[in-house]
């Protein structure tokens, strides 16, 4: 997993060579002190990150254990982030200090979007489930109704079941990466509800003009309910952007890296 080998491809060989007792040996010194104890931290992240890769992966499919190993990864996370802020590293090494704690922060981050996809995204799922349930009620009620005023009342029913869906997916937490998800499907779940309540009204005044149009437009918007595949996807490309990013900040910390084994090898 990539970002496991992000902060590891940073560390390997970080330490600096050399020898004698000048006040530049001494400095080089203090820097591979330094590296030695970063990499003592980044042994930890590696179990973790892998971890938390996979359960991006997985779109929220895993099970009540993984679940708990996704916490577990996200607390080993943050700690390793705090030992890592906790060290006091030499003037000459401020800048790759600062750049290992972002890269450090976003890996954390990518851990709690995890655990936070891992809680989501079934519920979603069981949330959205609802849906096909009313919308097969509506079918029937429909198919049974003898008077427009039964055939209302049926749309009523169905607005409130959307309206329960819309409320119980407001009320879940979403990572940062589906919220434009979440707030897309409340449209459409809102779009669905005002097409129904619109042919409910039009049945209740006999406005045949207009019984046709919200009929098919009805139709159209129950035949495409919300899907958790677009979540998936969303998660996973919002996933894949975030490797760019932190291989991007690796590059860098590389250059600086090699930077110090010229000015102080």
């Amino acid at each position: 997993m990539r970002l496991a080998a992000a902060l590891l491809s940073v560390l390997v060989g970080a330490t600096l060579t050399g020898c004698g007792a000048s006040a530049k040996s001494h400095r080089r010194a203090a820097v591979d002190a330094y590296f030695r104890e970063v990499n003592g931290i980044e042994a930890r992240l590696a179990g973790p990150t892998q971890v938390a890769g996979k359960a991006y992966r997985q779109f929220g499919r895993a099970s009540k254990n993984e679940r708990r190993q996704i916490q577990q990864a996200q607390l080993a996370l943050v700690a390793a982030r705090v030992s890592l802020a906790g060290l006091h590293p030499p003037r000459e090494a401020h800048r790759v200090h600062r750049d290992l704690l972002r890269l450090a922060d976003m890996e954390s981050q990518v851990g709690l979007e995890a655990v936070e996809l891992a809680d989501f995204l079934p519920l979603a799922r069981a949330t959205l489930t609802q849906l096909s349930s009313s919308a097969a009620d509506l079918r029937r009620s429909l198919a049974g109704a003898r008077h427009a005023s039964d055939q209302a009342t049926a749309l009523d029913s169905y607005g409130s079941a959307l309206d329960q869906v819309t409320q119980r997916l407001d009320a879940l937490g979403a990572p940062p990466a589906l919220v434009p998800w979440q707030r897309d499907q409340r449209r459409r779940l809102q779009a669905t509800l005002g097409a129904a309540r619109q042919l409910a009204k039009a049945l209740r005044i006999g406005d045949r003009k207009d019984l046709a149009l919200l009929s098919r437009r009805l139709r159209a918007l129950v035949s495409q309910p919300p899907q958790v595949t677009q979540a998936q996807h969303d998660a996973i490309v919002a996933y894949d952007q975030r490797l760019i990013r932190i291989a991007r900040l690796t590059a860098r910390i590389q250059e600086e890296r090699r930077r110090l084994e010229v000015k102080l090898g």
